[in-house]
């Protein structure tokens, strides 16, 4: 259990740092039409 949660713990970690070097690429209007795309409002397959 404790193996795991340290698992766990350091997976957190890395997917924050890889979602925070993703939106360092992405311009502000890509960020806006990601957040407003259809599939994000429930339209997509």
């Amino acid at each position: 259990p404790r193996e795991a949660a340290e698992a766990a713990r350091r997976a957190r970690r890395e997917f924050r740092e890889l979602r925070r070097r993703v939106r360092r690429r992405l311009t502000p209007f890509q960020r806006l039409r990601g957040m407003l795309s259809l599939r994000s409002l429930g339209f997509g397959g």
